[in-house]
Order: structure tokens, then sequence, then C-alpha cells
């Protein structure tokens, strides 16, 4: 709106000053009054760099519109582990995102994050293959691939506190904040079949925070439950599993375990 109305401004004062100028030329034009013809050009010319709004600025024509419903988007992925680069290509469907983004989120409580974890979504599935196709452990390989994702709080990217993600829109924003990128995760391992879970951090110094737990041969930090030990894994900073962060003071007592299988 504001836009438009700038550009309605901008048309009407370029008409005047086009009067104006038509206007000094007949006037000192006929009176041979050159000093004067040239003060008035000059005096119209700044008015008009002054007062009239510059356009507004257009799209390029070659800038591709965004995906309407229906439509498949190439999403590429590249991100380095272990000192070796890896590419991955995949086929999102603008109509499984616009499905998940149009899903009420209703109240936010702890046991609602594992709602989000849809290891039978066509894109974890996706997703999960590609992963497993490469050479080295699909845990470790995976967390890496969510790492490389950015991270963007609910507040800056949606406008509210708290604002979780099915995977589909996180693979399609490349990016989310902890619990997406956890829940993308924990999807993915599921989608592999491995034992993996949320976990839910709710009194650190940071505040808030979730992570993803992994069954497996690892060592470090961990938490059991229900006779199955899950190591720590961060989704947000590239570290080994079963080491955590220093802004968290680790206690697996006071760890929500969320979305087990």
């Amino acid at each position: 709106m504001i836009g438009e109305l700038l550009h309605q401004l901008g048309m009407g004062l370029a008409a005047l000053l086009t009067a104006m100028t038509v206007g000094a030329l007949l006037w000192y034009g006929i009176r041979r009054q050159w000093g004067c013809l040239t003060v008035a050009l000059v005096t119209i010319f700044l008015a008009g760099l002054l007062l009239v709004p510059p356009p507004a600025p257009s799209f390029d024509a070659c800038e591709p519109e965004p995906p309407a419903i229906g439509e498949t988007v190439t999403k590429q992925y590249n991100w380095t582990h272990g000192g070796r680069h890896y590419q991955l290509s995949m086929e999102l469907s603008t109509g499984d995102y616009y499905s998940a983004r149009q899903t009420a989120r209703g109240k936010v409580t702890l046991d609602s994050y594992a709602l989000y974890l849809v290891p039978d979504d066509l894109a974890v599935i996706a997703l999960a293959e590609s992963i497993e196709a490469l050479s080295g452990d699909p845990a470790t390989l995976a967390l890496s691939f969510v790492r490389s994702l950015d991270y963007r709080a609910d507040l800056d990217y949606h406008g509210v506190e708290e604002y979780p993600k099915y995977p589909i829109e996180t693979l399609m924003d490349s990016g989310g904040d902890c619990e997406d990128l956890a829940i993308l995760y924990v999807s993915v391992m599921h989608a592999l079949d491995r034992p993996a879970v949320l976990l839910a951090m709710l009194d650190t110094p940071m505040g808030g925070h979730m992570a993803a737990g992994i069954s497996g041969p690892y060592g470090g930090a961990n938490v059991t439950h229900d006779r199955t030990v899950y190591y720590y894994a961060e989704t947000t900073a590239a570290m080994d599993i079963g080491r955590v962060p220093m802004e968290i003071s680790w206690d697996d007592m006071t760890v929500h375990v969320l979305g087990a299988r």
C-alpha cells in the first residue's frame, strides 16, 4: 500500500514538474531571458531530485517466483564432515510443505514436541536413504547434515516465542532452532530404525534447550530410558556424540526424554 501511494505521489509531482518546465521554456524563451531560463530549469531539476520519490524496486524477470502448491523444489545441501565435502540434492513437495505450515500448532507443551517426529514422511525417508547411502556411520553423518542447516530463532523467523516445525519445513527453510533440528535428526534416525529420542532440558544456564539422544557404540554424556542408553547429540554445534556444550550444566536426572519408540 505504501509503495502504491509513493508511486501515485511520484507521478503527480512528475506531471507538475513537467508542466513547470514547459511553462519556463515558453515564458523565458519568448522573452529571450536565457539567464533566468537557466536558473529556472536548474531549480526545477533539483526540485525533481528532492521531491519525486524513487521508483519502486522491481523484481528481476529472471528471478523465479515462489513455488506454487503442487510443484516440487530441488534443494541442494552442501556440508563438510571429517575433512570431507558432502553434497546432497532433494526434491521437496511444496504441497507437503504448505500443508505442514498450515497445520495448527495449538498449545506447545513438553510432550507435544514428539508429535512432530514423522519418520514416515516422504522427505524424511528420502533424506534417510540418502544418508544411509553415504560411507560411514549414518547417525554421525545425519548429525553433521543437520548441523549444517542455519540456526534460526522462532521469534526472529516466525514472530512467536515457540513454533515447532515439521521436518519438511526445516528442510525447505534450510534451518530452524534447536528443537526443529533435533526433531529432524530424530525423525531420520527413526526412519533408519535407530533408537533415538529428543532430550529436553528446561533449566540450563542458557535457558531451555533441546538436543537429541542416540543409542549406539558411543561414549560420554548419556541418559537411560526404558533400559536403553541414549548418548547426547548436539544438533546446533559441531562436537562428538556424547559431548555437551559448556554452556549447559549436564544433569541426566533433569533431562526429559521424549519420543522414544
